[in-house]
């Protein structure tokens, strides 16, 4: 059960932002090989950066979308998660300790249900 909310919930992370300005996430592949390079989050209706490749656009952040767009990308998930961090707690180089992720994961306004 707390895998399946774990889960649930790594998937429906809020943006963080101002009611006058709602955003969107970007997910972003290379052009070439189909794997993640990035996530962008930006103001809804901009459009994306020329040259890049949106594979998905959600409201929400979604941990599972790099191995949804490559079933097989290591790296991808690494710089997810460095863009995550940098989103969420301000750094992308924070050490995430279990203390960190139970309440993280533990705080309801955190996540879409």
């Amino acid at each position: 059960m707390e895998a399946d909310l774990v889960y649930e919930r790594s998937t429906n992370i809020r943006i963080p932002f101002t009611p006058e300005e709602p955003k969107v996430v970007d997910y972003c592949a290379h052009p070439v090989t189909g794997k993640f390079v990035y996530m962008e989050i930006h103001a809804t209706g901009r459009a994306n950066l020329a040259g890049t490749t949106v594979a998905e656009s959600l409201p929400v952040i979604d941990m599972s979308v790099p191995r949804r767009i490559c079933p097989y990308d290591k790296h991808g998930g690494k710089l997810l998660v460095q863009a995550v961090k940098c989103h969420v707690f301000g750094k992308e180089r924070i050490r995430m300790t279990k203390a960190k992720a139970e309440g993280f994961f533990g705080e309801d306004a955190k996540f879409w249900n």
